[in-house]
């Protein structure tokens, strides 16, 4: 779940960036109507929405996507979008940083099940640490190859830590565990994923 919606916003600080201030007339075209509230005030209406400068270049548009989904996007002086804050249909919040070339380095999440996760990404979009926590509380820490591919993972559950370690093809290849007696366990596995030996000292 948190690793799709990492790419989820991966992808919306990509397209942000991609896009930049060529969106202006194109945000206007939405059908914008001054709606009376109850009291003085009033409210602007509008699925698009866009702030310039005074030179006419994009600050931040935001828009409702297709699926009603609404979402904000803030553009540095050269046009590149740098924050993208969104509501998955699901009603999941989503945060997205991106450097100056427009790459998404780094996101946050809660997903439907009020799990949070955290991601740090490489200056080629791929994701390199992925913090998270389950909807039980236990936390997890995820490494991954600069293929994005993950490698290694600490985890904590039921206050017992635990460390693994995977090889390219996403096998397990080694853990160390602390065991319920309060010892540490290590485990050797072969290629297949399947285990060949165990060490568990007294």
């Amino acid at each position: 779940m948190h690793q799709n919606r990492s790419v989820i916003l991966l992808g919306l600080a990509l397209t942000a960036g991609a896009l930049g201030g060529a969106l202006t007339s194109w945000f206007l075209q939405g059908t914008i109507a001054w709606a009376q509230k109850t009291g003085p005030a009033k409210v602007l209406q509008a699925q698009k929405f866009e702030l310039v400068d005074q030179q006419g270049k994009a600050l931040a548009w935001l828009v409702a996507s297709d699926d009603g989904s609404p979402r904000l996007v803030l553009f540095d002086k050269a046009g590149t979008g740098r924050a993208v804050i969104t509501v998955f249909g699901d009603g999941s919040p989503g945060f997205a940083l991106s450097d100056k070339n427009g790459t998404s380095r780094a996101w946050l999440t809660v997903n439907d099940e009020g799990s949070p996760a955290m991601g740090l990404a490489y200056r080629d979009g791929q994701n390199r640490a992925v913090l998270a926590l389950k909807s039980d509380g236990s936390p997890s820490l995820t490494l991954a190859d600069r293929f994005g591919k993950n490698r290694a993972m600490f985890l904590l559950e039921d206050s017992s830590p635990g460390l693994i370690f995977v090889d390219q093809d996403g096998k397990r290849r080694m853990s160390l565990a602390e065991t319920e007696d309060g010892g540490a366990a290590l485990r050797l596995f072969d290629k297949a994923g399947k285990p060949v030996s165990s060490v568990a000292p007294p």
